[in-house]
């Protein structure tokens, strides 16, 4: 009886304690995501989702003529940036703002510009890994 008590209390400790932490990076490993689009602003793209709410127009005209350098004015670039992919809006975390503005300064394309990024969609925002600009 000595025995077994010595022995499955250490057991269930193990057991209770690694399961979880495997469960936990498979998870992790699972919910990345890849997600192809434009990159804009989030102050344009918010004047862009209100134009196409309004007047029902194709958000990818303005996309399309949206400058690298408005994505980079302190007033628009404060705010973020949002990615439009296949239809659908995704606000990246801090990191990935960070992250975008530093291919906003390094691209050397003024308008359209098209990228690729890995990360998880959680909370309402895009929490970005990786983002690399897509030659067209």
């Amino acid at each position: 009886n000595r025995f077994s008590n010595k022995f499955i209390a250490p057991v269930f400790s193990l057991f209770f304690t690694a399961v979880p932490t495997l469960v936990l990076a498979q998870d992790a490993a699972k919910a990345l995501e890849s997600y192809s689009g434009y990159l804009i602003d989030r102050s344009c793209a918010a004047q862009i989702k209100m134009d196409n709410m309004r007047q029902h127009v194709d958000p990818m005209g303005a996309i399309n003529k949206h400058t690298r350098h408005c994505s980079l004015e302190p007033s628009c670039c404060e705010a973020g940036y949002s990615l439009y992919s296949q239809g659908k809006w995704f606000d990246l975390d801090p990191k990935g703002n960070e992250m975008a503005k530093k291919l906003f300064e390094a691209s050397k394309k003024e308008t359209g510009q098209l990228f690729k990024i890995q990360g998880v969609f959680k909370r309402n925002e895009l929490r970005v890994s990786n983002i690399a600009e897509v030659a067209k």
